[in-house]
């Protein structure tokens, strides 16, 4: 699968070389994102000119959702480096440049959100369980250490307090 993505990748790149008369880098793939969000560009800035990008996608997601992922999340992030190789200044993340170069260069809807159901996903990302009287809640591992630390969590529903399951 990650060759296909690459593939994909490679694609939008070229097209976007020859739309903008520019060289951009293929950032590095990165299958590990896991919860709700679909896509993220992580850009490490080593000087002013010089950066590392790193396109991180959510596999579950993906794997559930591949057409969607293929004309909408990877061209969503794959924007983010465009922008960020031809305006070196701050730019909002998704502001006017962003968006022209979704429509313009990608012919993508600039959509800044998914509306992917991310149950399963969430499922997979879960860690800790929790329960009250009516129901089980699953906490992330920075909510549980919270948790663990003294914070008091209290159902929504039912009112009671959420004790480790």
């Amino acid at each position: 699968m990650s060759s296909v993505i690459l593939h994909r990748i490679e694609q939008l790149i070229a097209h976007a070389d020859q739309y903008y008369n520019k060289r951009l880098p293929i950032p590095e793939l990165d299958l590990s994102l896991v919860g709700q969000k679909a896509g993220e560009l992580c850009i490490q800035r080593l000087t002013w000119h010089r950066r590392l990008y790193k396109l991180r996608l959510n596999q579950p997601l993906l794997e559930q959702h591949t057409d969607y992922f293929f004309e909408q999340v990877i061209p969503h992030e794959i924007a983010h480096l465009v922008v960020d190789r031809l305006h070196l200044r701050r730019t909002k993340p998704h502001g006017p440049e962003w968006r022209a170069v979704m429509t313009e260069c990608f012919g993508c809807p600039p959509d800044t959100y998914h509306t992917l159901p991310t149950t399963k996903a969430r499922v997979i990302a879960r860690e800790y369980l929790y329960r009250c009287a009516c129901q089980e809640h699953y906490f992330t591992a920075r909510r549980h250490a919270s948790a663990q630390k003294g914070g008091r969590y209290i159902c929504r529903t039912c009112r009671q307090s959420l004790v480790v399951g």
